[in-house]
């Protein structure tokens, strides 16, 4: 099952939807910049968090995340939480079991209403020897069948404004395995497809 989720509208009404590195805030600073990741369904049938989404902004000013949302749904339906983690220099999360992983270093706070303030460096991202604005995305499957998310859009607002950061992506909990369980779900994905990602994540 494949559902595609709507951007609120008034996203688009007042900022708009923007991709990466042509915004306030920033990911990779990279357009045509993509993450795969994919892991196992926990034997216990609890979850997996998801994280190595960095956010900065390109200013002193800090913006005010209002939402985190798929672009795309594959597999099965998912529970998910979202929040963003004030990191530690030097702490990466990929993905960790838990829903969320506990026991984290620095602060972690709902993503609604978390204020991303770390501005981004000259590469355009925030280095990983410094403090930054991790993104992390728990999700539990909640059946056999496993389920994922094909890109997010993290809405914010930004100096009076709302805007809606296109964020290329792919994290799945797979059933069968990160081969055969998240090809199955690249497969069905449209979204997957016309950002070309490969059928099997590396």
């Amino acid at each position: 099952m494949v559902a595609a989720i709507a951007l609120a509208a008034t996203a688009c009404a007042a900022g708009g939807r923007h991709v990466d590195g042509e915004g306030p805030v920033a990911w990779l600073a990279d357009p045509a910049g993509s993450i795969v990741v994919s892991a196992d369904r926990p034997a216990d049938g609890d979850g997996i968090t998801f994280g190595e989404m960095d956010l900065c902004v390109e200013s002193d000013e800090p913006a005010v995340i209002r939402s985190v949302e798929p672009i795309e749904t594959v597999g099965g339906p998912v529970e998910s939480k979202v929040f963003l983690r004030y990191s530690p220099p030097g702490d990466v999360i990929i993905s960790a079991p838990g829903f969320p992983t506990q026991g984290l270093a620095g602060t972690m706070l709902e993503a609604e209403g978390a204020t991303v303030d770390v501005q981004c460096g000259e590469n355009g991202w925030s280095p990983i020897e410094e403090p930054r604005n991790e993104l992390l995305v728990a999700l539990r499957p909640e059946t056999d069948r496993g389920g994922g998310w094909v890109g997010l859009a993290a809405t914010y607002e930004y100096r009076g404004d709302v805007y809606s950061l296109e964020m290329r992506s792919l994290i799945g909990v797979c059933d069968v395995g990160v081969v055969a369980g998240c090809q199955e779900m690249l497969e069905g994905s449209s979204q997957a497809q016309a950002w070309g990602f490969e059928s099997t994540p590396p």
